[in-house]
């Protein structure tokens, strides 16, 4: 089970999605797995979604959602999929810094103390 688990509801996201997996795949820490729920129920945009992130390299779940579950909805149904003990709920066109979740596992760890 990963430590983080790294959610985003995808609608029509393939244009921004890019550079969110870049970001992903540059982090220097590697205890995480990406959880996504694709929204825009567009059949062109999902085998795009599904290329992308084949093509990433990062660990990652991905469903398809017949109906639009809009944000809170789809991290909803991204929370169901994880035990992890983190979880970071993102937008589809956020880049990360590569010490990122490096930082958070940190910070999170040392407020448990």
């Amino acid at each position: 089970m990963p430590r983080i688990a790294i959610q985003t509801p995808l609608y029509r996201s393939a244009q921004y999605l890019p550079m969110l997996l870049k970001s992903l795949k540059a982090q220097t820490y590697t205890n995480w797995k990406f959880y996504a729920c694709e929204n825009s129920g567009d059949l062109t945009e999902r085998a795009k979604v599904k290329e992308l992130l084949e093509a990433s390299g990062i660990p990652y779940y991905v469903e398809e959602s017949l109906t639009n579950l809009g944000f809170a909805g789809g991290h909803n149904f991204a929370f169901a999929k994880t035990e992890s003990e983190y979880i970071l709920m993102l937008n589809q066109d956020m880049y990360l810094e590569s010490d990122c979740m490096e930082k958070l596992v940190r910070f999170l760890d040392a407020a448990q103390d």
